[in-house]
């Protein structure tokens, strides 16, 4: 299954945890910061002819910084990403979501401990941020610190109970530490919110397969394989569902 790094990155893409938040900023002209409809360059465009204007100060300005930043990650630009997000930290110094994305910005570059310095920032000003709390989660399965990473997973599913992919990667990491009935209950979960997800239907097949339930495994295997990838995680899932039915098969299970 996807590793951290993945992870986070398929995190960028999921709206109910992803971190881009517009709040305070000015509302003349934004949309064209905000605009996904643009092209990635083109937003860089609007957003540095914002700043540039000098039309915005404190908070609005940093949220141009913000959202401009947000681009340039999305660019893989980090560097720039970085001194963006940092624009808009010396501007208001309790702007969560900069923090968090700086954070996420260390976490891409390899450097789990400066991450985890902004994601803690991140979670005191904001301590109900599910996407903070996800990336945190993230950083310490990084590290090795497995109880921290489930203690940051459970508050960020109590934040977004609805959300199946904070289920599918505390399933996982269950997963990881042999806990096979939490992992079933999480998967159940994130199938039960959202039955076409090909990483949660995946997830609980092999899962039924390591305990031995091979109908079960088979089950959702087949109905895994039925539904539609939309990126090479998801099909990549998809290949090991397929690589386990055959083995399930030859073996007469």
């Amino acid at each position: 299954m996807a590793s951290p790094i993945t992870r986070i990155l398929r995190a960028a893409t999921i709206p109910a945890i992803v971190v881009l938040s517009s709040a305070g900023a000015p509302a003349s002209g934004l949309n064209d910061c905000l605009d996904e409809t643009l092209s990635l360059d083109a937003r860089v465009r609007n957003c540095t002819h914002l700043i540039d204007a000098h039309a915005a100060t404190g908070h609005q300005l940093a949220t141009l910084f913000h959202e401009r930043g947000i681009v340039y990650f999305l660019q893989r630009y980090f560097d720039l990403a970085t001194a963006d997000f940092d624009a808009a930290i010396q501007l208001d110094a309790a702007y969560s979501d900069a923090f968090a994305d700086r954070g996420n910005v260390s976490f891409q570059k390899g450097d789990v401990t400066r991450a985890l310095a902004d994601f803690d920032e991140a979670v005191r000003l904001d301590a109900s941020n599910a996407t903070v709390l996800y990336y945190r989660a993230l950083a310490h399965q990084e590290r090795g610190e497995p109880d921290l990473a489930l203690n940051d997973y459970g508050r960020a599913i109590a934040a977004a109970p609805r959300n199946a992919e904070l289920r599918i990667a505390r399933a996982q990491l269950y997963d990881d530490r042999r806990n096979t009935t939490s992992a079933i209950a999480d998967f159940d979960a994130a199938v039960a919110l959202d039955p076409k997800n090909v990483l949660a239907v995946c997830g609980r097949g092999r899962i039924f397969e390591k305990t031995g339930d091979l109908a079960r495994a088979r089950a959702d295997y087949n109905a895994c394989l039925s539904l539609r990838a939309t990126d090479d995680v998801e099909r990549d899932a998809q290949k090991q569902a397929r690589a386990a039915m055959t083995a399930i098969i030859l073996k007469g299970k």
